[in-house]
């Protein structure tokens, strides 16, 4: 028989592990359930492991459901055309597609109060040519290194963004 004093420290290390365990396992089950929407909403990416690795590294994806993903693919877009170096000089070289490119972004990320998917839609794969266009000129002008470089992170972007939203669409 066990003594009371060794029961109530039984009792109050279970108080304090039982918990513990499971945040662990919810946390776990969490993230099992985010990297299979992440993996799904990415599934028809032609950039998939480009896509998923965005999703996965980002904590705001850890807790939403695909419109989520979706509005936050579209913001990292948004954040990359406007915040990098890089994308700087570029905007010297394509300024007016740039600056389509962003008045498209922002049009789409407002569609999302309406969940106009066909307009988010349309918008990001308008900002897509933007970018697909910006893409020529600096060959042509024979751009090179971070800038080009920039540029195609940005396509491969837009290019996931737009599979993530489809993925929402066929939902």
């Amino acid at each position: 028989q066990k003594h009371p004093e060794e029961m109530e420290r039984i009792s109050g290390t279970l108080m304090f592990i039982l918990p513990l365990a499971f945040c662990a396992t919810t946390t776990a089950a969490q993230s099992s359930n985010s990297d299979g929407l992440i993996e799904k909403a990415c599934e028809a990416a032609l950039y998939k492991d480009f896509c998923f690795s965005n999703l996965k590294s980002n904590p705001e994806a850890q807790d939403t459901d695909m419109r989520g993903l979706a509005m936050l693919y579209v913001k990292l877009v948004r954040e990359q055309a406007t915040n990098n170096t890089a994308m700087k000089a570029i905007n010297q070289q394509c300024k007016e597609e740039y600056e389509d490119l962003l008045a498209e972004i922002d049009d789409s990320i407002t569609a999302f109060a309406t969940n106009s998917i066909h307009d988010i839609s349309t918008w990001m794969s308008s900002a897509m040519s933007y970018v697909d266009t910006c893409e020529g000129e600096l060959k042509e002008a024979g751009v090179t290194g971070p800038e080009f470089e920039s540029n195609q992170t940005l396509l491969k972007l837009c290019s996931s963004a737009l599979a993530v939203i489809n993925a929402w669409a066929l939902q």
